[in-house]
Formats: structure tokens, sequence, C-alpha cells
């Protein structure tokens, strides 16, 4: 399975332009089809008040499942899914080849596939 992307920065300063080859077997990709996919599943039911507790990767105090997660959804994704995309993006079967243009290049090589695009990035340039 092959999938492209494209990313850009239109800062003066740094004018990067990129696009990105993926391969991967078919299996891993509707993996990760259906670990993004499944976020959007997931409804956003908030947490009741439970006890504080220490949470792994938080300071040294105590948080409430609510002001940790805040809701279902977010717990989901920021556990379940997220370790999925990781084990994804790290799987050697997974290849990506980045081809760097610059951002000129881009703009003129992909401006009619997607403009809304290009304008968003102007109006950062700009303002």
């Amino acid at each position: 399975m092959r999938d492209w992307s494209f990313g850009a920065n239109s800062l003066p300063q740094f004018k990067h332009g990129h696009i990105v080859l993926i391969e991967m077997p078919l299996w891993l990709w509707l993996i990760e089809w259906f670990s993004d996919f499944s976020c959007k599943l997931v409804p956003p039911i908030p947490f009741p008040n439970f006890p504080k507790r220490k949470w792994a990767g938080s300071d040294e105090e105590k948080y409430t499942p609510k002001e940790w997660w805040s809701n279902l959804k977010q717990l989901y994704c920021g556990t379940v899914h997220m370790r999925m995309l990781n084990w994804i993006m790290r799987h050697p079967k997974r290849e990506e080849f980045i081809c760097e243009v610059g951002y000129d290049k881009l703009k003129e090589t992909l401006k009619d596939y997607d403009p809304e695009y290009f304008k968003t990035m102007e109006s950062w340039q700009n303002g």
C-alpha cells in the first residue's frame, strides 16, 4: 500500500517544503486506518469526580481522572490510539521516503491540488 502527503513552512526564514511517500503492507495500513477511525467513534463522556491520584508522567501533584484526561475519548485517544500509532510508525515493514523540494516548488506543483492549504500558509506568513 502506498500513501503520500506533503508539508510546508512558508515563513521567509525557512521556506521549507517536502513530499512524503509511505509504503507499508495493506494489513498495517488497515490497522492505522482503524486506529485513526476508532478515535472518532469513542464518545466524549466526561469523567465523574473520582479521588485524586498521581499519574505516570505527571509532576508530584495528584489529579483526578477528570482533571488529567477530561473525558473517555481523550483517555482512549491518549492511551490506546497513540500506542498503536507509535507501534505503526516504528514498524520495520513501514518505510518513508522524504523529498525536500522547497516551499516555492511545492506551491507551484501542488497549488491546484490543495489551494486552501496554500492560502492558509500565506495567511500565516502575512500575519
